[in-house]
């Protein structure tokens, strides 16, 4: 929230202030001849004066500019006489004035432009300029700062304005003491504590590059100044060298006056002078020539050489950026020996000054700012040094050794990653640089060499991967100098490997900046080499496959992002292939003579899906439509052609209307979205949508109304907002051009605009409909987003007076308050008012007077601040109570003195009255009314802090006109409170610092982090507001709450309870403070609190002897209130509470993002303190620090993807980490050596463990393995190599703790570079004995094994070289191969050793089995393969008589490793979608065959019920997979198959019976579902099934399986194995349905067969729907999902539906079988309907998995995948088309509408329909019950009903007219006489109402097509005459009202006559276009079925849908 605000504050920087006129300015104006001479110009003027903000001022000064022309035109043209030269000089006057005024910078460029064109009137604007260059230049008015100088800045930047810039010159001195003056006026202000804001540091910022321009062109003028100018250059470099070396300046102005001085030196001194004093007293070199000398010529008044070397380092670094940019680049270069006339020293500034120094800066930053800026100054350097060299003014040595050519490129690398992108893009230009300087060092002497140093870094670049966005730009450098070739040949893979990074968007933007690049050379060198036809060809080859592998990958972000960046490039570059690529999805021209054969595609052995083929054409029709290659529209020639037209650089093409339909409704939403902005959206061309586009576009809208991700709403609202602007753009031009116009009209354009005009009419009528009471949030909330597209204006109310009633209203619910909170709390309190206040005030137009009277609104702010403090009385201590010591029952505190010790009084008797009235309640409403109490609170103080937030950021604050300093004195310069009072405010300062104490004390009082949060975001507004402002006493008081918190934060006395919450409010208002420092401005708050943090948290470190003791604690605890024996247990020592909250204000600091920049430079240091205070004897210490431990690592490595194999994509290099942090690197090295040393101490094995580890080593360990492994090792020599933590490491890795072990062997993965690995892996293997008479101790090898372990598993695997991999991984199976003693159980008594060997070959062999070159795969197979049988083979128990879990781990593992060697599965959570050329490595590769597993088995029996439960669970594990796996290995003919085939089954039923360990049990279960189901699905395929599956079982046999399946399922009560069980249930009835039909028994086995399967599935759809319900867990849904397709019920609808009778025929007539059918057809109905109700369930998972099996059961299988919404109504028209004929489904249909449409009758004395705080959610937010109750009510009257008599049809219209009087009833009895807007638009009401009222005119429109007599007809009116009365009070709702007039008409037309006696019920009409079916389609569904009275009569009703 905080930040949301305070970015809305940076947009809104203009809001809060204007351009200050003057009151002479005004006078002038008024008595000025304009307002007769120039009316328009004047007023113009007079409205910019008006004006209160500069947003507005900056729009309205375009019109004074375009006056101000008009005026100089007409007296051009009229030439005029003297008095038009008078008005036009007094006009220009007016209009320079205007630039002079204060705040008026934003103005400057729109009208100093303007100046520019009026070269008939330059002496006269001169002249004026001039006399207001002196005017306004003069002190002694009390001038503002800056004006001149702003002027003068504006007017030498713009072009063509010479004339005015000769009078700068002239007015130079003038310009020049405006600066200086303004500047010395901000230092004396700073001096004096006070804080600048960002306005006034811009200033600055402007001012003093206005003095560097001033020096630099008109350098004459400040020299040989004499008399009262003599001193001006004195006072110049006074101001410059001040600011530089001031902390209270941005860095903007410190770059600024870097600059500025060094031009100011350039004035004072000639050109070798200056090298000589930059030489000696910048970079203090030593020479013979003396700098007295040189210094004296420097008019300064101190030793300038000493100011210099006090310079920070910030400032230091741009001194040295202004020396770089001033100095001429001949001194910069000349050696030191020129400068001083010697000829021993050869250094040069730029190459020995400057360069080395900047290298040191940028190895060494401070923070992420001054590194920033230090490798901005370092590329403006290489920018010299290679302008130097190009220009031939170096000397002849070389001037870039190599060796500052590998220090430069070293700090390119460790900044690559940089989280900052400006640092990232610095460092791009470095690079380029360097790249250009070698190539200019190297260009004639060894072109070989630098292409082998190219070669090199490309080689680095490379093996970065291709996540790694930094290293594009840098190739893209390479690429232009090596060619695309080249990178090529290294990287064959390159072109795959960038398509595959398009799936991170953070690469996506270099990526494709190295694309383009890459392809433009690859296409040239193509052309050279092999000729542009053939070199297109071969071109095309490369770099067209990659990318269509991609879009037709179905990855849905990868397609996305390489349509927006990929595919753009590649049309670009080459517009005549997408021909290529749409002909290889089979798009080709219209014309079948012109189709065109593309032959370099053919290579490509991908065969595209019709799916692929519909994603792939999205994809690239977009595209075209963004490049504009896409003419004119989509559009069908004639109406029955099934291809649309479009036009592609003037080719027509062919496009199937099916498929645009398929993608308009693709279950991908980025597809239906892209599909949707391609054919509604035109940006090229301002045609009218197309009838086929409009037609689509109306299919699409309906079926995305609901999307639950908010990416897809936001982008549907902007493609309907651009749809609207086409629109409205297509319509002006075409009534512009007369396309309309009756006489002159276009048929066609006449045509599209009917069209549009009936979409339009329509659309707007469904999003109005749409927003219905019951409508789901994500329905309403995409209607209200397009229907507020329409609106374009904001009606006007008197605001005061509605504010006045707000404040009103919130008088009155604070008297209730006061008067009983607990009954004010069940009405909510005062939450509803503050919310619309809160709205209202966000809603103000504070820029606008109109409606607004200020004296009045001050008024009400100050009634309104009261208000806040008497809700804060009452509210606040509910949610500041301490958690820990409130009693058990509410009604104790009254009675607790001490608990309302610090309540308020009048709270305090407020609640004693309330006690003494609710004390008999029972208990469980004590508790309740406490919970609503509380809840009631705690939304107040959320609401106030909101609100006053709100107000804050809105409403105007005071300011302050700074006058300049009389004679130095800052009070002059300070506002005074009559200049505050005078004007007109809101809010003074008292009450602003009144709010800040009201949230200051609310943050450290309260205990709800919610509210909390809230209270943080207002008051981070409040200080923001404070901070921006230009009064420094509104600044000081931010500083004053710091203080504050601080005081609070050490106070003394603290116990436990104030450290509750991480501390509750104190580190949000720590948080608050610092994200409220605006930018732009020197952040103070910030550092001066970190720095405080750190100290206060290192305090008990550095002297922990003053932190023993609690005497004085105890002592002020005895004297409290509280029971002395709750205090002795809260009780500290002193400063530890203090040490808790610095920690937990750390951790917040640390986590905000916002912050992230400025807290980087704290980072190490807390660090530091965090990992030394792990140490601390208090846990409470411990423990927070480890949580800012915890935020700290987050923030400088990265977040932990545990689903990945690594800690994150941008993780840092142990390299990058320690440049980054060099503080880091000797803290570790320190504590790491004292924590070995320490485990070296010996002890007995039962020791305390906090003893032997070191506290540090653990937090060092953690951070250490997060890091990930260079490419390269450090140079020799550096200091913050990581590799020195080697020896600790291995050291710690080895010692008896097994923690230490295997912590400090993931911590080695970051210290050994690629370079090393091989080295390093040898080396550690090389210690393992080759016997165990040779090995140490067990602990010893243990840790070697598992560093093995850790570095192949991450170091080697991610190498990029395959090569490499196999050599490491060959010369490591040769040393293992010697020490597999340590694998068998026989030689080696340590379980642990054998698992962890076994666990380092599983890492061999994936390797291995994963790279291209595997030469030693099969040896590894066959060792592995061995070990993990001899550990298979060992005794569980290992011999011992006790359970060893060390035991069970090995023979898990073993079972793992012998398993995986013959499959291995893939890991799909750590599974990376790759794009690749290469085949298949596991087809290509020698792997055993399954002939080489002779025992395999009845190894797999063995271990399938092995005595441990975890070889079982493993072996289970792995099978489920092997069935999964489509990719195995194993043939079906293969022995594991044909065991599977013929015993699998039955070895796991026998299993489950034997089975006590639940996993286990699932596991069996899950592979006896999958089993069965891939067993069936092979049936299905028509494939022979041979062996025991439950398909091949007999009926008895099947009905043996389903007694066993549910007895486990009524017995077990665990929710997985429930779920397995359902799917297992489902499969049995999968095939008991097949047994239904199956006739070979007798006629009465045949009759009790079917009875039992009968009831079967009536068990098992029961069981279903009662698992369906969405008050079942998410994955019992699930699971209820996957067994109704399993099941297979759903298809045998296609075979039942037609065998399923009407009761009309006879039933001695209809035979057992058809019963049977009807009872069967039932319950198909039923599980239909249950999937129909999950697929409205509100997990997205369950709905779209669900819906993309529910396709398959059509009688047409979907080719697309269709999204859920499209499914639900396929799905009701599937079942209409199956059972249409059958009456039952019509009564199915009835029943389901008439339950949907019920309600639950209120219980007695309860029909209120007000929510209470507790009541009850729904447990389903997504169900739309409406949408499901209108497909039934529209398919019931779709169906023809012959079968149903009139009295069925009278019963159930008598059903459901009963249903609606018995609701009304209910409901009007009780209902609130002042509901707003009526009961009728409650949502509980509506959905019964509309429901039953559709049900109604369903069941009467079918009445009426039977010939009725006239009682029936008097009845039926009476009926209707008696639902109108009941209705009345419910029918304000438009759509209950529109529905019952629907109704009545449909009686009406029965009638042919009115019913008058409703005339006083209902009066108007219906609305034109309501629709009762509105929810649904138009595609599929078509009304002109409907079988209605009004289309047989001939009646055209206006309730008809289109």
């Amino acid at each position: 929230m905080s930040a949301k605000w305070r970015a809305l504050q940076h947009r809104h920087r203009y809001t809060y202030s204007a351009v200050l006129f003057p009151s002479s300015f005004t006078a002038s104006l008024s008595q000025s001849s304009l307002f007769q001479s120039c009316p328009k110009f004047y007023s113009n003027i007079e409205e910019l004066v008006s004006l209160n903000s500069i947003y507005a001022q900056v729009n309205h000064a375009k019109k004074i500019v375009a006056s101000f022309g008009e005026v100089l035109a007409k007296t051009n043209e009229n030439e005029g006489g003297e008095r038009e030269a008078v008005f036009v000089r007094e006009a220009i006057r007016f209009y320079l004035e205007i630039l002079f005024m204060e705040n008026s910078l934003p103005l400057h460029k729109t009208l100093v432009s303007a100046l520019a064109k009026t070269s008939k009137f330059h002496s006269v604007i001169s002249l004026c300029f001039k006399e207001l260059c002196d005017e306004y230049g003069g002190l002694e008015d009390g001038g503002n700062r800056f004006c001149v100088s702003r002027v003068a800045l504006s007017v030498m930047g713009m072009p063509k304005l010479g004339y005015l810039v000769d009078i700068i010159e002239d007015c130079a001195l003038l310009v020049g003491y405006d600066i200086v003056s303004g500047l010395n006026g901000i230092i004396l202000d700073t001096e004096a504590c006070d804080r600048p804001p960002p306005t006034v540091m811009e200033q600055c910022q402007e001012a003093l590059s206005c003095s560097y321009y001033l020096f630099q062109r008109f350098p004459l003028k400040f020299k040989g100044l004499v008399g009262e100018d003599e001193n001006f250059m004195e006072s110049v470099l006074a101001v410059q060298l001040s600011i530089l070396k001031s902390s209270a300046f941005s860095r903007d102005c410190y770059v600024a006056a870097g600059v500025s001085f060094c031009a100011a030196l350039q004035v004072c001194l000639k050109d070798e002078e200056l090298g000589m004093f930059i030489a000696q007293g910048i970079f203090c070199w030593s020479s013979v020539v003396g700098l007295t000398d040189i210094v004296s010529k420097i008019p300064f008044a101190g030793d300038i050489c000493s100011e210099i070397c006090s310079f920070s380092s910030l400032s230091r670094l741009c001194l040295i950026r202004g020396i770089l940019t001033t100095v001429s680049r001949g001194i910069l270069v000349s050696s030191f020996a020129q400068l001083s006339n010697s000829d021993c020293d050869h250094r040069t500034i730029l190459y020995d000054g400057i360069l080395l120094e900047l290298c040191d800066l940028c190895e060494n930053p401070i923070d992420s700012h001054l590194n920033f800026h230090a490798l901005t100054v370092m590329q403006i350097c290489l920018q010299q040094i290679k302008t130097s060299m190009l220009t031939d003014l170096s000397e002849d040595y070389d001037l870039m050794p190599d060796s500052m050519t590998a220090r430069v490129l070293r700090i390119i690398w460790n900044n690559l990653e940089d989280p900052l992108s400006q640092t990232v893009k610095q460092v791009h230009l470095m690079f380029d640089l360097l790249l250009d300087i070698q190539t200019t060092v190297h260009q004639t002497d060894d072109k070989v060499g630098i292409r082998e140093s190219l070669l090199k870094i490309v080689n680095y670049l490379l093996r970065l991967g291709s996540r790694c966005k930094g290293r594009y730009v840098p190739l893209a450098s390479l690429t232009r100098r090596l060619g695309a070739k080249t990178l090529m040949d290294m990287s064959p893979n390159l072109l795959f490997e960038m398509a595959n990074a398009y799936i991170d968007d953070d690469v996506c933007y270099a990526v494709t900046s190295f694309l383009k690049c890459f392809l433009e050379m690859l296409r040239d060198e193509s052309w050279g080499s092999e000729g542009v036809d053939q070199g297109y060809a071969r071109y095309r080859e490369h770099c067209l496959p990659p990318f269509l592998y991609g879009l037709a990958s179905g990855m849905s972000k990868l397609r996305s992002n390489l349509n927006t960046y990929a595919v753009q490039v590649l049309l670009e570059l080459d517009v005549d292939s997408i021909f290529l690529l749409l002909a290889y999805i089979s798009i080709g021209p219209s014309e079948e003579e012109t189709k065109l054969n593309y032959t370099e595609l053919s290579n490509m052995s991908m065969e595209l899906t019709v799916e692929q083929k519909v994603v792939v054409l999205v994809s690239l029709l977009k595209v075209c439509r963004t490049l504009a290659f896409l003419e004119g529209d989509i559009e069908q020639k004639r109406s029955t052609d099934a291809f649309a037209i479009v036009q592609i650089k003037g080719v027509e093409l062919k496009v199937p209307i099916e498929w645009l339909k398929m993608a308009l409704t693709h279950v991908d939403e980025s597809v239906r979205v892209d599909a949707a902005e391609t054919l509604f959206l035109n940006p090229k061309n301002a045609r009218l949508p197309s009838p086929l586009e409009l037609y689509l576009m109306k299919e699409a809208v309906p079926l995305n109304m609901r999307s639950s991700s908010t990416g897809f709403q936001m982008k549907w609202t902007s493609l309907f907002r651009k749809f609207f602007s086409r629109v409205r753009t297509s319509l002006e031009k075409q009534y512009k051009h007369g396309s309309l116009q009756p006489l002159k009209s276009d048929e066609n354009a006449v045509l599209r605009a009917e069209s549009l005009f009936k979409f339009m009419r329509w659309l707007s009528s469904f999003l109005f409909l749409s927003c219905y009471p019951s409508a789901p949030y994500r329905r309403k909330i995409m209607c209200e987003s397009i229907n507020g597209l329409y609106q374009n204006s904001k009606p006007k109310y008197p605001v005061i007076e509605y504010i006045k009633s707000l404040i009103h209203w919130l008088d009155v619910s604070v008297m209730e308050g006061e008067r009983d909170l607990s009954e004010a709390c069940k009405n909510s309190f005062v939450h509803g008012v503050l919310l619309a206040l809160r709205y209202t005030f966000e809603e103000l137009d504070w820029n606008s007077n109109a409606g607004l009277s200020m004296s009045e609104m001050r008024k009400e702010l100050e009634k309104l601040l009261k208000l806040v403090t008497r809700i804060t009385t009452l509210a606040l201590w509910v949610v500041s109570a301490d958690a820990l010591s409130l009693p058990e029952d509410m009604d104790d505190i009254i009675e607790d003195d001490g608990f309302l010790s610090n309540v308020q009084d009048d709270a305090a008797a407020v609640l004693s009255e309330e006690h003494k009235s609710t004390f008999p309640k029972p208990v469980h409403e004590k508790i309740q009314s406490e919970q609503v109490v509380m809840v009631g609170c705690w939304l107040a103080m959320k609401e106030v802090s909101l609100l006053l937030g709100t107000i804050i950021r809105k409403i105007p604050l005071p300011t302050c006109s700074l006058r300049p300093l009389e004679n130095g004195n800052s009070a002059s310069a300070a506002p005074s409170d009559s200049v505050i009072e005078n004007s007109e405010l809101l809010l003074d300062l008292k009450q602003l610092e009144k709010i800040g104490d009201h949230f200051l004390e609310v943050l450290l009082k309260m205990k709800h982090n919610g509210a909390i949060d809230k209270t943080r975001a207002g008051f981070t507004a409040l200080c923001h507001r404070l901070l921006c402002s230009n009064d420094p006493r509104l600044c000081k008081l931010t500083e004053s709450w710091m203080e504050q918190l601080m005081e609070r934060t050490v106070a003394r006395g603290q116990t436990v309870d104030d450290v509750l919450r991480r501390s509750a409010g104190i580190p949000a208002a720590f948080i608050a403070l610092f994200l409220s420092e605006p930018e732009g401005s020197p952040k103070k708050l910030l550092p001066q609190a970190l720095r405080w943090l750190v100290s206060l948290a290192e305090k008990p470190l550095l002297d922990p002897m003053e932190q023993k003791g609690s005497n004085h604690m105890v002592e002020e605890i005895s004297s409290s209130d509280m029971h002395s024996s709750e205090n002795l247990s809260k009780v500290r020592d002193e400063g530890v509470v203090p040490t808790v909250h610095a920690f937990n204000v750390l951790k917040a600091a640390f986590n905000d993002t916002n912050l992230s920049t400025d807290t980087s430079g704290f980072s190490a240091e807390a660090m530091i303190v965090s990992i030394r205070s792990f140490s601390s004897q208090y846990w409470e210490v411990r423990n927070s620090a480890t949580l800012a431990y915890t935020a700290l690592v987050r923030r400088m490595i990265g977040f932990l993807n545990v689903q990945k194999r690594v800690s994150t994509r941008r993780a840092l290099t142990g390299l990058e980490f320690f440049h980054r942090y060099p503080l880091l690197h000797p803290f570790i090295y320190s504590e790491l050596k004292t924590a070995t040393d320490l485990l070296d101490t010996s002890g007995p094995s039962d020791s305390n463990l906090a003893n032997l580890v070191h506290p540090s080593l653990w937090p060092i360990l953690i951070l250490l393995s997060r890091l990930k492994p260079s490419p390269i090792a450090s140079e020799t020599g550096d200091d913050l190599d990581p590799f020195v933590f080697m020896p600790f490491i291995m050291k710690c890795s080895t010692q008896r703790n097994l923690r230490v072990r295997v912590l400090a062997s993931r911590a080695l993965v970051g210290l050994v570079s690629n370079e090393k690995l091989q080295s390093v892996l040898l080396q550690i293997a090389s210690t393992l004995p080759s016997n165990v008479a040779q090995g140490g101790s067990f602990n010893y090898l243990h840790g070697i094994l598992l560093q093995l372990g850790n570095l192949l598993d991450t170091n080697c695997r991610d190498l990029a070289d395959d090569s490499k991999k196999d050599q490491i991984i060959g010369k490591l199976i040769n040393v293992l191969s010697k020490c597999t003693w340590m694998a068998s159980p026989l030689t080696c008594p340590c379980p642990i050793l054998c698992t962890s060997f076994l666990r380092v070959l599983d890492h061999m062999r994936v390797i291995e089995r994963t790279s291209s070159e595997s030469k030693n795969l099969r040896d590894i197979y066959k060792l592995h393969l061995d070990l993990s049988t001899n550990c298979l083979n060992t005794d569980a128990s290992y011999g011992f008589s006790y359970y060893d879990p060390s035991i069970a781990e090995l023979r898990e593992q073993a079972a793992v490793s012998y398993f995986g060697c013959i499959f291995q599965p893939s890991d799909e959570a750590a599974e990376v979608f790759q794009i690749t050329q290469r085949p298949n490595l596991l087809r290509l590769q020698k792997v055993p065959e399954a002939s080489d597993y002779p025992d395999l088995n009845e190894r797999l029996l063995r271990c399938l019920s092995d005595q441990s439960y975890e070889v079982r669970l493993a072996t289970l594990k792995w099978f489920l997979q092997f069935l999964k796996s489509e990719d195995s290995s194993f043939s079906e003919s293969s022995s594991i198959w044909n065991w599977a085939k013929n015993g699998l089954q039955l070895v796991l039923l026998e299993l489950l019976d034997k089975e006590k360990n639940h996993k286990c049990e699932n596991y069996i279960l899950k592979i006896l579902f999958q089993w069965n189901l891939l067993m069936f699905k092979k049936s299905c395929k028509g494939e022979s099934v041979e062996g025991i599956y439950v398909g091949s079982l007999n009926y008895d046999l099947v009905l043996h399986l389903w007694g066993r399946l549910t007895s486990l399922y009524e017995s077990t009560r665990r929710a997985k194995i429930r779920g397995t069980l359902m799917c297992c249930l489902a499969i049995c009835v999968k095939h008991l349905t097949g047994l239904f039909f199956h006739k070979n028994d007798s006629e009465k086995e045949e009759e009790s067969r079917r009875g039992c399967v009968i009831d079967c599935v009536s068990y098992f759809v029961n069981m279903i729907k009662e698992k369906s319900l969405s008050s079942e867990q998410v994955n019992v849904r699930h699971a209820s999902a996957e067994a109704i397709i399993a099941s297979g019920i759903l298809e045998q609808a296609k075979i039942v539906g037609p065998l399923a009778l009407n009761h009309q025929i006879p039933s001695e007539i209809l035979s057992t079988f058809q019963k049977a059918c009807n009872v069967y057809a039932y319950q198909i109905l039923d599980m239909w309907f249950t999937c129909i109700k999950l697929l409205e369930d509100e997990d997205d998972i369950i709905r779209s998995k669900l819906a993309t099996d529910v396709q398959k059961c059509f009688f047409t299988a979907m080719e697309v995948p269709t999204q859920v919404d499209k499914v639900l109504e396929l799905s009701f028209n599937h079942l209409s088309s199956v059972f249409g004929h059958w009456n039952e489904y019509s009564q199915y249909l009835s029943k389901w509408v008439f339950n949907t449409a019920d309600y639950l009758p209120p219980p007695k004395g309860g029909s209120d329909l007000v929510r209470r705080v507790f009541d009850k959610e729904i447990d389903n937010h997504h169900e739309e019950k409406l949408l499901i109750l209108q497909f039934g009510c529209y398919h019931l009257q779709k169906l023809p009903m012959s079968d149903f008599s009139l009295a069925q049809l009278l019963d159930w219209r008598s059903k459901f007219h009963n249903q609606l009087l018995s609701f009304a009833k209910d409901h009007v009895s009780k209902q609130r006489e002042n509901w707003v807007g009526g009961v009728g638009n409650h949502k509980d009401v509506f959905l019964p109402l509309y429901g039953n009222l559709l049900g109604l005119y369903v069941f009467s429109n079918c009445i009426f097509r039977f010939p009725t007599d006239s009682n029936d007809k008097k009845a039926l009116c009476s009926d209707m005459v008696e639902l109108g009365g009941a209705l009345k009070p419910f029918l304000r709702n438009p759509l209950v009202s529109n529905m019952f007039r629907v109704v009545v008409r449909l009686h009406e037309n029965l009638l042919d006559d009115s019913l008058v006696d409703l005339a006083t019920v209902l009066s108007g009409e219906i609305w034109e276009g309501f629709d009762p079916y509105f929810l649904l389609t138009d595609g599929e569904i078509k009304v002109e079925s409907f079988f209605s009275v009004e289309r047989s009569n001939g009646v055209a009703c206006s309730h008809q849908r289109p």
